[in-house]
């Protein structure tokens, strides 16, 4: 099933509000959001950066999902020292990268209850 599929039959929704910054990443020049996910009476609200290339265009819902589910994965294929290697971070870098992909995983798998594994197996992005 696609990302775009799998949002409507769940009635997934993104409220998204424009911020000065991301507090996960200092050093990156873009556009700043804080992005709420619905679903379900449940919520998750993440920071979410895009370049300046997009032009100030929001996130879409697909593009955030894709997003945590990409660091989600991360976390599912490799241990904390698997992932600063493979990712090329310093160790201090790698460990929080690492640490806020495992919360990421942890907010996906409250958000979406049994939705978790489809999303995280079965959907494409």
């Amino acid at each position: 099933m696609d990302i775009s599929s799998f949002v409507v039959e769940n009635k997934i929704t993104i409220k998204n509000v424009k911020t000065d910054r991301n507090p996960n990443i200092l050093d990156f020049e873009g556009d700043h959001w804080k992005s709420t996910i619905k679903m379900n009476g449940k919520q998750l609200t993440i920071p979410f950066s895009k370049g300046y290339g997009h032009n100030g265009k929001e996130p879409t819902i697909d593009e955030v999902l894709e997003c945590l589910v990409l660091d989600a994965q991360s976390v599912l294929n490799y241990d904390e020292c698997e992932f600063i290697d493979e990712y090329g971070y310093d160790c201090r870098e790698g460990r929080k990268i690492y640490k806020e992909c495992e919360k990421s995983n942890e907010s996906l798998k409250k958000l979406f209850g049994d939705l978790y594994t489809v999303l995280m197996n079965d959907v494409e992005f």
